[in-house]
């Protein structure tokens, strides 16, 4: 400005200059971080004390839907699903404190409705002074990544081939279950479920009819619970429906005859129709049991009551049946035993011409000479055998036995002109026709000599396996 003396004239110039660098340098600054914020690809906005929005780059368009001019001056909590309002206001609260959130990973909300995975990140601005005047919040799109991470849950947690709770999931699920109803004082259900003659349908129409009826079985076990209650399968054709959160154990009556009736309807399989059914064993927390293993125990010993018992039926567990499981497991160790120290001996019942009274051949009976028991009869342990797969080797046993009598008699001249040998169902295969065939040789003696025998009962059960061997063998 002029410097002017006491008769106005101009005698000279005043300057004064002010350096403005910082303030070019913070315009700079900032024009460098808008450029920045809007070729971002995450969503970036600002908001100032009053937690409106004040600024909404081009990323938070594309991920949310929403124009600069649709949000301005909002408060951002339409971004947020109303479930979730409590815990972004404490994680708002935690990051005011200085504090870190545990998970930024959380869901808001697009303009459409819909909802998106996002990861959230929250810096408070402040003035020179430390002062906060606003808060700026990034939010990167996750769907990718909580996509694959549900995928790999999904393929830890479930079933492969129906889609339920597996084996890992479902122990997870007790332990939650029995820890709520100890807290609440009510009870839960454990339904252990097995189809019946399952390899029936896996043997004679394949293992894609086989998949098909347990994703069936999966599909009618869930629509007969309560959407509260869990199934889950074991593997194979076994099923656990856990019904949790009983007031009354009444209930479970009226879900255990509908999952019966409705595993027993028709299936469409492979373009048939099949017929099914299943056994199922049903107990109780607190009653038969206070912890996950003992549960499922008893549930599957009560399962297997119901097996006993015919099939396609449900039974409850109850002390007598866990202290019959008690016996048979303990007569499973001594029938092992048995086989070891040889245990066994066969008699030899003649089979008589009514006519002639000749001798036609003669049956071989095995008996058990139990070393505290004494002399137990078939009818004691040879369901069991079968059961556990000990007919096999007690079947060989037999078989080399009663070849060895044979070639005794006929080197004594004893006119004997077979004998009889009984095969379980366990032993079809072509395991027995090589037994057959080396015993034949071990003892020289002539394959008319020997003959199988096998029930109507176990041809009905296990037809394809008898024509295939007849098929192949004769």
């Amino acid at each position: 400005s002029p410097l002017r003396d006491a008769a106005g004239n101009i005698t000279g110039v005043s300057v004064i200059m002010q350096d403005i660098t910082a303030l070019k340098q913070s315009e700079e600054a900032r024009s460098l971080l808008a450029a920045v914020a809007e070729s971002s690809g995450d969503a970036i906005f600002i908001r100032d004390t009053d937690r409106k929005i004040i600024y909404w780059n081009e990323g938070a368009c594309r991920l949310y839907g929403y124009t600069p001019e649709e949000v301005m001056g909002k408060d951002s909590t339409f971004l947020v699903p109303p479930e979730l309002m409590a815990e972004r206001e404490q994680n708002w609260i935690k990051r005011q404190q200085g504090l870190a959130v545990a998970n930024p990973d959380t869901v808001r909300v697009r303009k459409d409705g819909t909802k998106v995975d996002v990861s959230i990140s929250l810096s408070f601005v402040k003035d020179v002074d430390g002062k906060v005047i606003g808060a700026a919040t990034i939010a990167r799109d996750i769907t990718e990544r909580k996509n694959a991470e549900r995928h790999i849950e999904r393929l830890a947690t479930r079933d492969v081939l129906t889609g339920l709770a597996n084996r890992h999931k479902l122990m997870e699920q007790m332990h939650a279950a029995l820890a709520r109803a100890a807290r609440a004082k009510t009870q839960l259900a454990v339904m252990f479920v097995d189809l019946d003659r399952f390899k029936v349908v896996n043997d004679t129409l394949g293992h894609a009819a086989g998949d098909e009826l347990l994703r069936e079985c999966a599909q009618r076990l869930t629509e007969c619970v309560r959407e509260v209650d869990i199934v889950a399968r074991l593997g194979g054709d076994e099923f656990v429906v856990l019904l949790t959160d009983l007031a009354d154990t009444a209930i479970v009556y009226p879900i255990a005859d509908r999952m019966r009736k409705s595993l027993t309807m028709t299936y469409q399989l492979q373009g048939q129709e099949v017929q099914a059914s299943a056994s199922i064993g049903i107990c109780f927390y607190p009653a038969d049991g206070h912890d996950v293993t003992t549960l499922m125990k008893n549930a599957d010993i009560a399962m297997y009551h119901a097996k006993d018992q015919g099939r396609n039926n449900y039974q409850f567990f109850a002390e007598e049946m866990n202290q019959r499981m008690v016996r048979r497991a303990q007569l499973e160790r001594e029938l092992r035993s048995a086989l070891v120290k040889q245990e066994f001996v066969l008699h030899y019942q003649p089979q008589i011409a009514l006519d002639s009274g000749e001798i036609q051949g003669v049956e071989s009976l095995i008996s058990w000479r139990h070393p505290l028991r004494g002399l137990l009869p078939p009818a004691e342990f040879i369901a069991l055998a079968e059961e556990t797969g000990l007919i096999v080797p007690m079947g060989e046993w037999v078989l080399n036995h009663a070849c060895r009598t044979i070639k005794s008699w006929r080197a004594k001249d004893v006119a004997i002109p077979y004998v009889v040998v009984n095969v379980s169902a366990a032993q079809l295969g072509e395991g027995l026709v090589r037994s057959v065939r080396q015993a034949l040789l071990d003892h020289a003696i002539e394959p008319s000599w020997l003959m199988l025998e096998i029930t109507e009962t176990m041809l009905m059960e296990h037809v394809e396996e008898a024509i295939s061997l007849y098929a192949t063998h004769t």
